[in-house]
């Protein structure tokens, strides 16, 4: 799955599915060798949510969906406060 079409699908999930609905993609992202730029996006954006950590060389556009999601999770209490101080 294109990485846009990924944002584009977690931003239209509620938060409390987005682990969950994610699971697959990371399973298929994982398979997959040589990895995709893609599978790569997918498995970081899953680790973001396991670690809290936004990776450091993420793009902008990855950073901005990371944000946007962990904005929404936070609301909904499934994710600490703290999350969001790493973002400007």
């Amino acid at each position: 799955m294109h990485f846009d079409k990924f944002i584009k699908m977690v931003e239209r999930s509620k938060p409390d599915r987005i682990k969950a609905m994610i699971s697959v993609h990371v399973r298929v992202a994982t398979k997959e060798s040589p990895k995709s730029q893609d599978a790569i996006c997918v498995l970081r954006f899953s680790n973001f949510l396991a670690s809290g950590i936004c990776p450091s060389d993420a793009s902008q556009n990855e950073t901005d969906f990371y944000k946007r999601t962990a904005e929404r999770m936070v609301e909904a209490n499934l994710l600490e406060q703290d999350v969001l101080d790493q973002f400007p």
